[in-house]
């Protein structure tokens, strides 16, 4: 049992070491477990056969110092390990210390362990330089390893972006462009692909104007262009614009603005709109101090997210601080747009029936009440109507006949609520500055309204319907309700007018007629009454007096003291 039991440990003991490290392992015999005196005396051979060493001398210990720890003791620097004698070396792989056994493995005969050392460095070297030339050949061609997934990063490299894969792309289709073209000779080859990056070419331009020749100026560079085929045509754009802040006053609509869009610059007048909830283009007369608004002008045709710039010129110019008057971005290209604006018709009854009336003065002829038959209509009093048919019998243009849901009166106003289009005007006038000698201030273009006012000294038109004044209307009298005796009787109680008529004669009635009597206790309650009440008013005009004394005594008071302080300032 005891040799059972030790040998049962010895198991385990073996078990535990080999999960632990399997450099130190206990070899078991095969053939099955041995007696303990078999084993004793095969120990006892082993020892026997073999001499022991001594294990602590100085020789012994330096041949096996290598084998257990990893790292270089010799403390060499061409070594790849690293120097234990400076504290390094902790941590590193198990393929480090077999390093040194397959070094001497690699020994050829004739050569020491140092020159073995600096051969194996020289062909590493050699397959390093090998690979970096091949990948860099690889890399300019532009077939380089593609990376896995667009953006992801290659472990040691940066990310690559669309910018640097389109070089890639255009460095490689060069190289084919120049090996297909190669044979072929520099005039047949430049009418195929163009000129080549960085060569000089002559231009010659056709119309030219001759005052661009005779007032050129060296210090204008002059730079030509390309135009799209869809830019050389004219229409309408449709911009989102905003005024600049720095630009003090507002804009206005059809006032001329410069427009600077792509390569051309040219003046035009805009018309601002704002877009409603349900898609509709509303007129603006002015635009908005702190939004953006929609602007409409005749220009050539430009690709959407173009920006431009809008500024002033002429005598607005020279007065302003800041030139640049708003800033936009095309939206669409309309070659009609159409923009709306309120239009109020108003008209006045001419012959009233019980819910038709007359109406005249809304329009001017029977062509136009033809073109708004069906329309809804409104008095001021808030009675809806609707348009039905012109009359033509009267002798009269433009008199209509309208249905109305009550009776309405002759001093009521009827108008109809309708939308006008707004048209913005073909107006398209180039800058050309470069055809000036003084090319600063010596274009002028369309000027404004208040500019030629300015100019000719004129006043602005007065109209008297444009002043704002406030709405003086005569208090409306109507007619009493008045329901016949007959309907007053079948009407529900709740109906029924309940109250009293005036009585007509001013005589007293009997309750006016008739004396009262007051007994001896009324008497006395209405004279205490009138005593308390005589009492409160006293007190209250004491304690008022007291107050106003008070707060003069106060006021006389701060103003003393106000004037301490101003003594001492």
């Amino acid at each position: 049992k005891n040799n059972k039991s030790k040998s049962e440990k010895l198991q385990m003991f073996d078990s535990d070491d080999d999960d632990d490290d399997d450099f130190f392992t206990v070899r078991k015999p095969r053939g099955g477990e041995l007696d303990r005196d078999e084993d004793e005396s095969v120990r006892a051979e082993v020892f026997k056969s073999r001499e022991v060493r001594d294990w602590g001398g100085t020789d012994i210990t330096e041949t096996i110092r290598d084998r257990f720890v990893t790292g270089n003791w010799s403390g060499d620097e061409g070594d790849e390990g690293e120097n234990l004698s400076d504290g390094g070396g902790s941590g590193s792989d198990d393929s480090d210390s077999d390093s040194d056994s397959d070094e001497d493995d690699d020994v050829r005969d004739g050569e020491t362990v140092e020159e073995a050392r600096e051969r194996r460095a020289a062909e590493k070297a050699a397959r390093k330089k090998e690979f970096d030339a091949e990948y860099d050949a690889e890399k300019a061609a532009g077939l380089g390893k593609k990376k896995k997934g667009r953006g992801k990063a290659v472990r040691g490299e940066a990310a690559p972006t669309y910018f640097d894969e389109w070089k890639q792309q255009q460095a490689k289709q060069m190289q084919l462009n120049a090996e297909e073209f190669a044979d072929m000779s520099e005039q047949d080859r430049f009418m195929l692909t163009g000129a080549q990056p960085g060569s000089y070419v002559r231009i010659v331009l056709s119309s030219v104007p001759c005052e661009f020749v005779e007032n050129f100026d060296l210090s204008y560079p002059v730079i030509a262009g390309g135009l799209l085929p869809t830019e050389d045509t004219l229409g309408f754009l449709q911009v989102r614009l905003k005024k600049h802040r720095w630009h003090k006053k507002i804009l206005k609509t059809n006032d001329p603005l410069v427009i600077s869009l792509g390569w051309r610059r040219f003046q035009t007048m805009p018309v601002y709109s704002i877009e409603d909830r349900n898609d509709r283009l509303r007129f603006l007369k002015y635009t908005p101090e702190h939004m953006h608004c929609i602007a409409t002008f005749y220009g050539p045709l430009t690709t959407p997210n173009t920006g431009l710039l809008a500024y002033v010129s002429g005598t607005v110019a020279q007065q302003a601080s800041f030139r640049i008057a708003a800033t936009a971005v095309v939206l669409d290209l309309n070659k009609s747009t159409k923009i709306v604006k309120k239009l109020k018709l108003v008209g006045t009854p001419e012959k009233i029936h019980k819910n038709t009336a007359f109406i005249k003065g809304m329009f001017s002829s029977a062509l136009e009440v033809a073109k708004f038959e069906g329309a809804s209509i409104r008095t001021v009093s808030g009675i809806r109507g609707q348009i039905k048919k012109a009359v033509t019998t009267h002798g009269q243009d433009g008199l209509f006949r309208a249905t109305f849901e009550d009776k309405i009166l002759r001093s009521d106003l009827v108008f109809c609520r309708t939308w006008t289009n707004v048209k913005p005007v073909k107006y398209y006038n180039p800058v050309t500055t470069m055809l000036l000698k003084d090319k600063t201030s010596g274009w002028k273009g369309m000027r404004t309204v208040a500019e030629i006012r300015r100019a000719n000294r004129d006043t602005v038109p007065y109209n008297a319907d444009s002043e704002y004044r406030d709405i003086k209307r005569r208090p409306r009298r109507f007619n009493p309700l008045h329901v016949p005796e007959k309907l007053q009787a079948e009407l529900p109680f709740r109906s029924k007018p309940k109250l009293m008529k005036k009585r007509a004669s001013k005589k007293p009635t009997y309750q006016q007629k008739r004396a009262v009597v007051v007994d001896k206790e009324d008497k006395k309650r209405y004279a205490l009454m009138q005593q308390i009440f005589t009492v409160r008013r006293e007190s209250d005009k004491l304690r008022a007096a007291a107050n106003e004394r008070r707060r003069l005594a106060y006021e006389k008071k701060k103003a003393a003291e106000h004037a301490k302080h101003a003594v001492t300032r």
